[in-house]
């Protein structure tokens, strides 16, 4: 099979998504935002059946209903949660110039705290809700391996002043993908800290020189690497993202945005996902007749209720 066959395409259009926004925007105005959570799953929605690979379309199966009840499970708890930081702070610990940090100190705090169980359980819904060729991909990581990575990432990353960080990036990273599966078919990760530290080193040595341009061509070595070493099946990713691109791109999008007030951001978009999905494609062709189902019953919107309350919080009181 030709090389172009086994590379993904997105096909969405600027159009398409300027309706669905604007639909959107009218509907949470006019629910007092209550259709906030529907209008999540209309975009996302969107996005996956408009990704192709191999002739078939991704499919999003989440509902704006089992968001909202995820949400109205989560904030009765946060609530709770940062009540019992909130109080305190406010009237037994923090001098009175600094009260105003009483408002936002529980809430960043809880995101850190409940940081490990929303990324794993975001991660648990949405790909649970995701489908290639009707079958779901699942996630199969538990929240206290991430803890112990967080526990031994995070003090290492502030004791070496950040050169631990492409280590624990990559240990993340492999935490997450080595968890994620496509039916019965494993995904896995062989990127390494050093390999990705180098990256990094290269380039902030380059930013300087050349003015901050080079950041384009740091973004796509990074986002090749990461694909570039993930497999699926045994069957290798390769991405092939260029830095010029992400550089007129981000020229393009910054005076589309500021030439249309804003309005061009639908078309803006598209050209994103289009840039960052056709650049992946897979060395051969997989014999998807061998990918068998499986589903993770499991998988819920309640750490989407979390972030959605927290977020929430963070709005009123930012």
């Amino acid at each position: 099979m030709e090389k172009s066959t086994i590379r993904a395409r997105f096909d969405g259009a600027g159009w398409d998504l300027l309706k669905l926004y604007v639909f959107n925007i009218l509907a949470t105005i006019s629910t007092l935002g209550i259709y906030t959570f529907w209008a999540r799953v209309r975009v996302e929605r969107y996005l996956r059946q408009h990704t192709i690979f191999l002739g078939q379309r991704l499919d999003f199966h989440g509902t704006g209903l089992e968001r909202l009840i995820g949400f109205l499970k989560a904030a009765p708890i946060v609530l709770v949660l940062i009540g019992s930081i909130y109080f305190p702070l406010k009237w037994w610990v923090l001098p009175e110039e600094f009260q105003g940090f009483a408002n936002l100190v529980p809430i960043f705090f809880l995101f850190y705290v409940l940081g490990p169980f929303i990324f794993v359980g975001r991660l648990r819904y949405h790909l649970s809700r995701t489908s290639y060729n009707n079958i779901r991909f699942h996630f199969t990581g538990r929240v206290l391996e991430l803890v112990k990575i967080f526990l031994i990432g995070i003090p290492l990353t502030i004791l070496t002043l950040g050169f631990y960080a492409p280590w624990f990036t990559i240990k993340v990273k492999k935490f997450q993908l080595e968890n994620t599966y496509y039916g019965n078919a494993a995904f896995r990760f062989d990127g390494t800290g050093g390999a990705l530290f180098w990256i990094h080193m290269k380039g902030i040595l380059l930013m300087i020189p050349t003015l901050g341009f080079y950041g384009s061509w740091w973004q796509a070595n990074i986002y090749n690497y990461y694909w570039n070493h993930t497999t699926v099946n045994g069957i290798r990713f390769k991405a092939n993202l260029k830095g010029e691109d992400i550089l007129v791109y981000s020229i393009l999008s910054y005076m589309g945005i500021i030439f249309s007030l804003g309005l061009a951001f639908p078309w803006i978009a598209v050209i994103w996902y289009k840039l960052f999905y056709e650049a992946i494609s897979l060395e051969v062709e997989p014999d998807l007749t061998q990918v068998q189902p499986e589903y993770d019953p499991g998988a819920s919107a309640l750490a989407e209720g979390f972030e959605s309350a927290l977020e929430t919080l963070a709005d009123i009181f930012g």
